[in-house]
């Protein structure tokens, strides 16, 4: 193959991103998969809302990276040079989402509350993306490119804000009920967040930007149906949370 390899160079960064995609796949199934079969009776055995959890997480991890990698390759052109683009999406990012994780702490009463108000928050703004995002960018395009700069941020601030609930929500939560499965937390997210960078531009090749951020809604929108894992009272063992359960009469 290598030695043919100027035959296909046209085709070469396709094949090097499914490369990267079954790579971080298997490495994600031998660091975070094998440890969690390992223990699988202890974590599943009698116990409820431990799939959950991994698919909380999973989704956190997947849906947060796909939209930061539409934004990124979307201010390419908007701000000259993918060293800008890269550099105001992950910052900017990072800093509202962690200014949104400080205040998803209001919600510490009914932590559930505060990611379904999140969530319905970040799914109309994934299709706002979709359906806008590129129109707007071209009526901005003359702008200074500082001006620029200030627009891009505040473009990405209400998806970025409100993305940073979940993770710390769902994450508090799991340490009162099950801490045991904190590290499968950190690890799923993790391990989706680069499978998503990935993911992304494969996605984005076959369907285009707009698929990918609709896609990122629905990712959302299963997180928030799955928070509740994450709740005390998830970890019971099903013999005793019927033994618990009020009875009739």
């Amino acid at each position: 193959f290598l030695t043919r390899l100027k035959d296909i160079s046209d085709e070469w960064g396709y094949i090097l991103l499914w490369g990267t995609l079954l790579q971080s796949v298997l490495f994600g199934l031998l660091i975070i998969a094998l440890p969690l079969a390992l223990r699988r009776r202890e974590l599943f055995s009698g116990r409820r809302g431990t799939g959950g959890v991994i698919a909380y997480y999973s989704c956190l991890g997947l849906g947060y990276m796909l939209v930061e990698m539409v934004l990124i390759q979307k201010f390419v052109l908007f701000l000259a040079a993918p060293i800008y683009a890269v550099s105001i999406v992950i910052t900017s990012m990072l800093i509202l989402s962690g200014i949104g994780s400080r205040f998803s702490a209001r919600y510490a009463a009914d932590r559930a509350r505060g990611v379904r108000m999140a969530v319905a928050v970040i799914v109309p703004i994934m299709a706002f993306y979709a359906l806008l995002l590129d129109p707007i960018l071209r009526v901005l395009l003359p702008l200074p490119l500082v001006v620029k700069f200030l627009a891009a941020i505040i473009i990405m601030a209400p998806a970025a804000f409100f993305m940073g609930f979940p993770f710390p929500s769902g994450l508090t939560a799991l340490s009162q009920s099950r801490p045991q499965l904190l590290p499968w937390a950190w690890g799923m997210n993790g391990a989706l967040s680069v499978t998503g960078a990935v993911l992304t531009k494969l996605l984005s090749i076959s369907f285009g930007f707009p698929v990918v951020l609709l896609t990122a809604a629905a990712i959302y929108g299963l997180a928030a149906a799955v928070f509740r894992a994450n709740e005390a009272g998830a970890d019971l063992p099903r013999t005793t949370a019927r033994a618990n359960a009020p009875q009739a009469g």
